[in-house]
């Protein structure tokens, strides 16, 4: 008994980059990392088949929190913190 039917990759895909595209007006550094996650589990679900979507949802989740707590503090230092500096000098 599946409880949520698998998602299409397509749309797994498609929620990614929308994510990453609302990073973009955000600019926390939590929604890329998300969207990262949705496209890549749809792209692996292009190649491998899942039994259902709670599979799906759970390797997102594994994928984005790993990701968030492994370059999101990178990423910060990277992107803002260098643009206060040139700013100031």
């Amino acid at each position: 008994m599946t409880i949520i039917e698998a998602i299409s990759p397509i749309i797994l895909m498609a929620i990614g980059l929308v994510l990453i595209a609302f990073e973009t007006f955000v600019m926390s550094f939590v929604l890329i990392w998300f969207g990262v996650g949705f496209f890549s589990v749809g792209v692996l679900s292009h190649h491998f088949t899942f039994n259902d979507g709670i599979w799906q949802l759970a390797t997102v989740s594994i994928v984005s929190v790993l990701l968030l707590f492994l370059l999101r503090r990178k990423f910060v230092r990277y992107f803002l913190e260098d643009d206060m500096r040139d700013d100031f000098w």
